[in-house]
């Protein structure tokens, strides 16, 4: 068995045979393995040993949640037909038996759940689930209620024998600890046994003393745990003194290590037969009684609780010698906040405030005398375990018989019951009527009807169970609901004392309903309240609707004040100034008389209490939508005071409240004018040309047009086009992507890919992509740079999204994972609502794109329709100064300015002594053909890298870097701009004849240009 595993418990009769069980066998409960397996003693594993399980040799066990609860369900247990055998635990067919259950009783919630918990269980794959190991330090968090709180009972006397307090007599420990002292450490060095010194300390520490118990038993729970633990130390150690001595006298040398310490004790005591937490709080009982300055005892069901009350710390069974020393480290620091408050602090007063703490903090909220007083006369009060919903949300309660577990007709009129499901209390009813029978499923059923009142938050059952637990609450009642364990017991309706109940209602902050306002129809009812005032709009705050205006005159729509009831709830809308919903409220009063403020007489009406603040929904929400444009709230045009509402009306006008839409994240899309910024960056560009080139980008781009920047390649566009989004939507808000001939409206726009799960899901595009932050459809504005734009075919890859790009809103043909379509919304959609399905086009969206001149005419062109949305930005190259008189000054400046743009960051070099060279290769090469600055710059870079001027090689960066551009240059242009740059960098060896005969597939001659 693992954890994850389900478990289903079975409960019946053998077959004569004895081989099987079936037919008799019944179902009270599946649950799920949530624990690892322990062996250990029973009075260790429960911490509070159920009578069955007392004296049986009971030291396997397994923790499992019991999810589905047959037994406390109106039906009780199930009897399924299937083979069940005999075997304590065994395989059974689990999908028939949901089969069968699904079926005949229904819980598809309850097996949902399940299945659900234990497939995240098994899939953790540890079998320690219950948190996180040692922590470097473990913190507590508000416990300093309980510190003050110790304190106080500590200083009253609250720990001492025969003292009226919560905690009991705990300070017997200190008698326990004189008496050690005086009887053997006084007279004795305990890190130095000999071995009639073990046999004296043993006799020493077995000793009663005030409790009349053998205190290491005791400490240790008693049973079978604490004597089978001592007889056997005693046994070990007196069997063998010398060899205990010397163990013990190592055990008990505080300036060794603990953890050493431990594990010399488990090991030299390992025949002791108890399970190996009983043996570690052992250990600890000994250290704390001989230190009690500086040991902790140990026990697990108390450190449990007490760390995952205060910390975030789970500690684990078992003898764990590094886990003790972290517990006693944090127990140091409660002793050190002890400091000055009690006499002397010790470990004996950390031990008892965690033995006590529940006890404690109980004892400061719950006193029962008073819930005693509290509890109204002759109301009998009950706790229902409640598996139907229906029953909740009609009032009422029903059962097949009148079994002790739903014997419904011990109740009477004006009872109280507390409704129980899901882990915490959710309602208070009282009885209307005396139960009655009525056919239900052909069947005769027991009915009690109810008025019914859910508490504002639900009250969870471990908020409750202890003080229930208490004594002088619980009383001798039987039949009641929480068992010794503090668990819920399997029964439909349970019996609760005045007290109890008087407890629940005080902690749910509730009061018994009357049950005489119970309504005739039994439906809650719902109602539009128009608001003017703000004075009563708080938690609380309560408002009169009078039947009729301070003139005497009635309101309209007086049907709606005569069908409120206390229970219903409203829906406040201020008619001024917000036209907004601003709050839910609940009637607490139907039609009656009170004064108002400002009148003289009484006049009928009702009365609001505010429940809850919204920041709901405006009047054009609600008017404008198809889902209630029959409501009466809307026919009527908001005219009456008061307005009643379909159930479904009231939960669409709060839902309208919660829709977030586009229009909410305009703010945080937004990208205004003063944002646009054009840097120049590490690109040069002449003065002029740059003036010009940066306030045609900008001002395109503040106009609404998304930009295409044109030119010979080596430009810097797109490298320009980067710089422009990184400097105005950040450099996560922006997605560079390069055109292809491949690309489609898959690619730009999305469509269908296959999941690991083997499904079709709509996938978004490049384009699309960019609108959504998130799986939930949370809006974006990423821009979006397109390089090499017409080397995609426009028309095919764009399709559908040219619309989207001139203003509409577009219904893709592909459905979400929520079968919705996929629609791309433009900006004036702004007032739809945030979905996964809708893609919405921010107004201040944005594509650059590039497109080389050079391909211009053998790749595609773009169409009108798509030209329009696009301003097209021209990127050239700078004019050459030509050659005068032999003299290249005018060039070398130019490519000198340059050269200084490229090494502002350091990486480039300026080399003086190559920029007329540079400069003259840049205009041979652009009297054929026209290139950018950024192929000259990997000219001058590869050159410049050169030891010194005479080892610069010139040929080889043309051949990398200039012939690629040189395509589609006819042969005699060919061979005029080689001779030209053969002229310029004296190729000696004939490479670039050479090569480029190889590399345009064409006969280059010298003088073949002319």
């Amino acid at each position: 068995m693992r954890i994850g595993d389900i478990l289903v418990i079975k409960d019946g009769q053998r077959y004569e045979d004895g081989e099987s069980w079936a037919g008799g066998a019944e179902i009270p409960a599946i649950g799920v393995v949530t624990g690892g397996y322990q062996y250990s003693q029973a009075e260790e594993w429960y911490d509070s040993l159920p009578d069955e399980i007392a004296g049986t040799e009971n030291h396997h066990h397994r923790q499992v949640d019991w999810v589905i609860d047959l037994e406390s369900s109106e039906e009780g247990r199930f009897q399924p037909n299937v083979l069940i055998q005999q075997w304590t635990i065994d395989d059974i067919d689990y999908e028939e038996v949901k089969r069968q259950i699904l079926e005949a009783r229904g819980f598809k919630a309850g097996f949902e759940d399940l299945e659900r918990r234990s497939a995240s269980l098994a899939e953790s794959g540890s079998e320690q689930i219950d948190g996180p190991g040692l922590d470097d330090v473990i913190k507590f968090e508000e416990i300093e209620a309980l510190i003050d709180r110790f304190v106080d009972v500590w200083q009253a006397g609250g720990y001492e024998e025969d003292t009226e307090s919560p905690v009991g007599w705990e300070t017997w420990k200190w008698d326990y600890q004189q008496h050690l002292q005086e009887r053997f450490l006084n007279d004795h060095e305990i890190t130095d046994l000999s071995p009639d010194d073990v046999e004296l300390l043993v006799e020493v520490l077995d000793e009663k003393v005030s409790i009349g118990n053998r205190i290491p038993v005791y400490m240790l729970g008693g049973g079978a745990n604490g004597g089978i633990a001592w007889r056997d130390f005693t046994e070990i150690s007196l069997e063998d003194p010398e060899a205990a001595a010397e163990m013990l006298s190592f055990f008990f040398d505080a300036t060794e290590d603990v953890e050493e310490r431990l594990e010399a004790f488990r090991e030299f005591y390992a025949e002791i037969d108890t399970a190996p937490g009983s043996l570690l709080a052992l250990a600890a009982c000994l250290l704390m009684f001989v230190y009690p300055d500086q040991y902790i005892h140990y026990k697990w069901t108390q450190m449990r609780k007490f760390f995952a009350e205060f910390s975030e710390y789970t500690v684990r069974q078992g003898f764990d010698p590094e886990q003790y020393q972290e517990l006693n480290q944090a127990c140091e620091q409660l002793r050190e906040r002890l400091e000055g408050r009690v006499e002397d602090p010790s470990m004996l007063h950390v031990q008892s405030m965690i033995w006590s703490w529940e006890d404690l903090l109980l004892a400061a909220d719950v006193s029962a005398e008073e819930f005693r007083e509290a509890a109204p006369d002759e109301v009998a009060f009950y706790w229902v375990n409640q598996t139907h919903t229906e029953e909740l949300e009609k009032e009422y309660l029903r059962s097949r018989d009148t079994k002790w577990q739903r014997d419904l007709t011990v109740l009477e009129p004006g009872d109280v019951v507390f409704h129980y499901t899901d882990q915490a209390l959710h309602a208070v009813s009282a009885v209307v009527d005396d139960p009655y029978r009525d056919k239900y499923d052909g069947e005769q059923h027991y009915f009690v009807e109810l008025n019914t009142e859910w508490f504002d938050e639900p009250v969870p059952r471990e908020t409750v169970t202890e003080a229930l637990q208490k004594p002088e609450i619980r009383k001798e009642q039987s039949r009641y609901p929480i068992d010794k364990n503090g668990g819920v017991i399997q029964a439909y309706l349970c019996h609760l004392t005045p007290a109890a109940g008087a407890f629940l209602l005080d902690v749910a902050d509730a009061s018994i309903p009357d049950r005489k306002k119970k309504r005739e129809d039994g439906e809650k009812r719902y109602f539009w309240v128009n608001a003017a005032n703000t004075d009563w709009h708080e938690e609380g705050g309560e408002a009169f609707y009078a039947l009729e205006s301070a003139d005497g005159t009635e309101r309209r729509n007086q049907e709606a004040y005569e069908r409120a009831n206390p229970g219903d709830e409203g829906i406040v809308y201020r008619v001024s100034t917000a036209k907004q919903v601003i709050g839910r409220v609940r009637v607490v009063e139907g039609l009656h008389e009170e004064v108002p403020e400002g009148r003289d007489e009484p006049v009928e009406g009702i009365t609001f209490q505010w429940e809850a603040s919204l920041d709901g929904a405006q009047w054009s929400d609600v008017a404008s939508d198809p889902e209630l444009a029959e409501s009466e709230v809307v026919t009527s045009d908001n005219s009456y005071y008061i307005t009643e509402l379909t159930e479904q009306e009231y939960n669409r006008i709060l839902e309208l409240g919660e829709i977030t839409r586009f229009e909410e994240y305009e703010e945080e899309l937004a990208v205004p004018a003063s944002k646009v910024t054009v840097e120049q960056g590490n690109l040069h560009f002449p003065e002029g040309e740059w003036d010009r080139l940066q306030s045609r980008i900008k001002q395109a781009l503040v106009n609404g047009n998304h930009v295409l920047l044109f030119g010979p390649p080596g430009t810097g566009k797109t490298k320009l086009a980067r710089q422009v989004c990184e400097a105005t939507v950040g450099a996560e808000d922006y997605e560079l992507v390069t055109a292809s001939a491949d690309w489609s409206t898959f690619d730009t726009v999305g469509g269908y890919q296959t999941t690991t799960q083997n499904t079709l899901e709509f996938e978004p595009g490049v384009v699309l992509d960019r609108f959504q932050r998130d799986e939930d459809g949370t809006p974006a504005n990423e821009w979006l740079v397109i390089d090499e734009l017409n080397r995609a075919d426009i028309d095919k890859a764009f399709g559908s999204m040219f619309s989207a790009l001139t203003g509409e809103s577009v219904t893709l043909p592909f459905d979400g994972s929520d079968g919705e379509p996929i629609q791309i919304l433009d900006a004036s959609r702004s007032h739809e609502e945030v979905e996964a399905n809708r893609f919405y086009i921010p107004e201040d969206w944005r594509m650059l794109a590039t497109m080389n001149t050079l391909d211009k005419t053998s790749l595609y062109e773009m169409s009108y329709a798509f030209m329009r949305r696009w301003a097209f930005v021209p990127v050239g190259i700078p004019e050459l100064p030509k050659r005068d008189d032999g003299d290249d000054s005018e060039l070398e400046a130019l490519v000198a300015d340059y050269v200084a743009v490229w090494a502002a960051n350091g990486e480039v070099p300026e080399a003086e002594q190559h920029y007329e060279t540079v400069g003259r290769i840049w205009r041979a090469v652009n009297e054929e053909r026209a290139i950018g600055p950024a192929i000259v710059e990997d000219i001058y870079e590869y050159v410049a890298a050169a030891p010194s001027p005479e080892d610069a090689d010139y040929v080889s960066p043309i051949i990398m870097y200039v012939f690629p551009q040189l395509e589609g240059l006819r042969r005699n242009e060919l061979e005029r701009l080689i001779e030209r740059l053969d002229a310029i960098v004296d190729d000696e060896t004939g490479e670039l004849w050479v090569v480029a005969r190889d590399f345009f597939q064409v006969d280059l001659q010298l003088g073949g240009g002319e």
